[in-house]
C-alpha cells in the first residue's frame, strides 16, 4: 500500500505542486478582495442634492419668502464625516476647471439675517443629514446669466450640462444630484 502511494506521487509530482501554487494563489486573492471590501466598509459615503428652498415665517411675507440655493448632504457611510468650507463646486463638461462656491452659511448673515451662521468644518455623523445654503437665489439667477453672457461657442452649449460635486475634508470627491428646478435655470436661454 505505501508503495502504491509513493508512485501515485511520483507520477503526480507535478500536478501535485501545480495544486498547491493554485491553492496559495487563490489564498491570496481571497486575502485582497477581503481588504479591498474591509476598506470600502469604512469609506467615507454620501448622498447629496442641490435644489432650491424658501423660508417660511410668521414674520415674512408669505407671497414673497426668500428664496436660496441649498445642498443637502446625508451622510450614508459608517462614520463621521467632515464638510469643509469650500465644499461645493460646479463643472462645466469639456473643461479642466472648477467654480467654487463658497456657501452663504459660512458668514453667518445674508440680508435678513435668516440663515444661521455654520462654523466649518461641519462633521455629519452617520445617517444623519445637514443642509446647506449656498446663495440666495437672485444671485444664483445672476451669476448664471453672467456665465452665459461671458461664454461662446461649445462651452455656452456644455453649460446646459453642468454638473455640481462635492469635495470632503478627507479629499474624496463626489457627485451631486441636480433638481430639475435647478437644471432648468441652467438650460435656459437668452
Amino acid at each position: 500500500m505505501l508503495n502504491a502511494v509513493e508512485e501515485f506521487c511520483r507520477d503526480h509530482q507535478h500536478t501535485i505542486a501545480a495544486l498547491g501554487a493554485l491553492g496559495t494563489l487563490i489564498a491570496v486573492v481571497v486575502s485582497l478582495v477581503l481588504a479591498w471590501r474591509a476598506g470600502r466598509a469604512t469609506r467615507t459615503r454620501l448622498k447629496a442634492n442641490v435644489d432650491t428652498s424658501f423660508i417660511a415665517h410668521s414674520t415674512i411675507d408669505p407671497k414673497n419668502p426668500p428664496r436660496y440655493l441649498t445642498v443637502s448632504i446625508t451622510n450614508i457611510g459608517i462614520g463621521s464625516l467632515r464638510v469643509p468650507f469650500s465644499f461645493f463646486r460646479w463643472k462645466v463638461p469639456l473643461s479642466r476647471s472648477f467654480w467654487t462656491v463658497n456657501p452663504l452659511d459660512g458668514y453667518g448673515q445674508d440680508r435678513d439675517s435668516l440663515i444661521p451662521q455654520k462654523h466649518y468644518p461641519v462633521e455629519i455623523q452617520p445617517r444623519a443629514s445637514e443642509t446647506f445654503y449656498v446663495s440666495d437665489l437672485q444671485t444664483f439667477i445672476q451669476t448664471i446669466e453672467r456665465t452665459r453672457n461671458e461664454t461662446r461657442g461649445l462651452p455656452r452649449f456644455c453649460l446646459r450640462f453642468i454638473k455640481a460635486i462635492i469635495r470632503t475634508d478627507d479629499g474624496l470627491v463626489f457627485k451631486v444630484r441636480i433638481s430639475k428646478g435647478v437644471r432648468k435655470r441652467w438650460r435656459a436661454s437668452k
